[in-house]
């Protein structure tokens, strides 16, 4: 008997901390421009090595993530 007295006691706490739990405000989200990738052939593309945050994109193609090892 002392197991579900306690187990109701612990299920009862836990209601009323999540009753007492601060709730999480949302931020209001408004429109904004963007610019769209495009896919022009004259463009050339942009290939990053390492981190670099690039502005204008040119998504001819999406190739799967690999690494190569050479030989030195």
């Amino acid at each position: 008997m002392p197991f579900f007295a306690l187990l109701a006691l612990s299920v009862g706490l836990m209601v009323v901390g999540y009753l007492m739990m601060p709730k999480q405000k949302t931020p209001e989200v408004q429109a904004q421009d963007f610019d769209a990738p495009g896919a022009k052939a004259h463009v050339p593309m942009v290939i990053v090595f390492g981190t670099k945050k690039v502005k204008s994109v040119n998504c001819l193609f999406v190739g799967e993530k690999s690494t190569l090892k050479r030989k030195v």
